[in-house]
């Protein structure tokens, strides 16, 4: 079984998310991005941020160096189960700012993701990582 976590901690990236909201497409773009593996529960690392949804402390910036939550793992910050609460996986510290990963519903992830001024409803997503070369 081929393991992308070993090859992406090993190697520098960069993380694109595109999300389409109200009719409107926003980017946020990591110039640096690491997922670590399994013993460090698949923790992220973002750097900088080049940005029309992420202000740098909330999307997925708010996430940093957190773990990822699962409904079978609870590896969050927060007292409550945020992977439960939240009805998905991802990578939460307090179950806030954001979570691409649903649930969907009626073609869109309401409360989807937090730019520290409003909440969009996400109607459609795609995470890219690119090598860095």
């Amino acid at each position: 079984m081929y393991d992308v976590t070993a090859t992406i901690s090993s190697q520098p990236y960069e993380l694109r998310i595109e999300i389409t909201s109200g009719g409107l497409d926003y980017v946020a773009l990591y110039k640096t991005f690491k997922l670590e593996d399994e013993t460090n529960k698949y923790r992220i690392r973002l750097g900088a941020v080049a940005s029309s949804i992420d202000a740098g402390k909330h999307g997925l910036s708010y996430s940093n160096n957190a773990y990822f939550s699962t409904v079978d793992r609870d590896n969050d910050a927060g007292s409550s189960h945020c992977a439960v609460t939240r009805k998905c996986g991802w990578w939460f510290k307090n179950c806030e700012h954001s979570k691409l990963t649903g649930p969907w519903r009626d073609g869109t992830v309401y409360d989807a993701w937090y730019n520290g001024t409003v909440w969009f409803p996400v109607t459609r997503t795609e995470m890219k990582i690119r090598t860095l070369q």
